[in-house]
Order: structure tokens, then sequence, then C-alpha cells
């Protein structure tokens, strides 16, 4: 029985060391990438492919790779002539509204809390879609799976869906982005 004792409070120590360690990193990580990042320049517009932004660190990864949900904060606050910069957002984010350090995006809590500290009012819907967002000034629609996930903008609600940005620019309906993405995990967040 002792043996299970020592055996027990060395694997909790262990997960601990990994927790404190990942946090740590990422503290650190979080004031190195502001740096780096705070140098590069956007020019004065959207976010269209989050694939041509590499050159953005975001915890251990970079926007390219992991950062949809950051790009769609950033392009909503754009779209509502908000104060709108990536390097400030993704330092806001570093170290607690990372996945995985980054490397699997951004948590989605940080997003309605981040939202919200902006002045919107934000709920989180997990069915009935077209009937929730009926009144939303935005739209995050999410989608995550074992191997993928993204965080997508839709705004401009008409008769034919949602203007839709990154990973493109089109019109785009729930059923649209359903078929899209079959078997995953799917909310979104109706933004007021």
């Amino acid at each position: 029985m002792k043996i299970l004792k020592i055996i027990g409070i060395s694997i909790l120590s262990i997960i601990l060391v990994l927790i404190v360690g990942g946090y740590s990193t990422t503290i650190i990580c979080s004031f190195v990438n502001y740096k780096h990042n705070s140098n590069l320049t956007i020019e004065n517009s959207l976010i269209y492919s989050q694939h041509d932004y590499k050159e953005y660190k975001f915890g251990l990864g970079n926007v390219a790779d992991n950062g949809c949900g950051v790009v769609a904060i950033y392009n909503l606050l754009k779209l509502d002539n908000k104060e709108s910069n990536l390097a400030q957002i993704i330092k806001s984010c570093e170290p607690f509204g990372l996945n995985a350090m980054g490397l699997l995006g951004t948590n989605p809590f940080f997003i309605k809390s981040y939202l919200r500290k902006n002045g919107y009012n934000v709920k989180i819907y997990f069915s009935n879609f077209e009937t929730n967002s009926k009144d939303a000034k935005f739209v995050i629609y999410s989608y995550f799976a074992i191997d993928h996930g993204h965080y997508q903008l839709l705004y401009d609600k008409s008769e034919n869906g949602f203007k839709s940005i990154n990973p493109t620019y089109s019109n785009a309906t729930f059923e649209s982005l359903s078929q899209k993405n079959k078997n995953t995990i799917k909310f979104i967040y109706v933004i007021k």
C-alpha cells in the first residue's frame, strides 16, 4: 500500500511540474512574443487570411498556424471601428488564454472574456444557430475535432447568410459551414 502512495505522489508531482513549467514557459514566451510582434506592422485593414501572418508569434507557434481566434477578435474590433492591435490582442491572450501553449489555438473562454471586457454582450450557443444569431451584430462560428478546429468571423447578415472572413471572404450560411465541418463539435459566439 505504501508503494502505491509513493507512485501516486510521484505522478501528481510530475503533473504539477509540467503544469507549472508550461505556464512558466508561456509567461516568458508572452514577453518575448510581444516584443517581437509589436515591431511588426499591419496595414490598417482586415486580416483576410491568417496564413499571411506567419511572422506573428503566438504562444509556441505563430498566428498563421494557430491564431484564428485572435484574428477573429482583431477583425471584429476593426469592423466595429474600435482600436484593434494584433500584438496587443495576442499579449492579452498569453499566457492563460492559450490551448496547449498556443499550439492548439485560443481558449474559447478567453474569446468570450476578452469581448465582454471590451463592452460586448456575448453568448455561446451549441444549437439553433439561425434562431440564436437572429439579432447578432457579429457571430464567431467555431468548430473543433481531434485533429483540427477553427474560429471564423461572420458579420452583415442578409437573406444569403453572413459575410465571412478568414479563411476566405465570401457569404456563408450555417448550413454550408456545417456541411464543410461534419463530425466536429460546433458552437457560435453571438455578439451584440
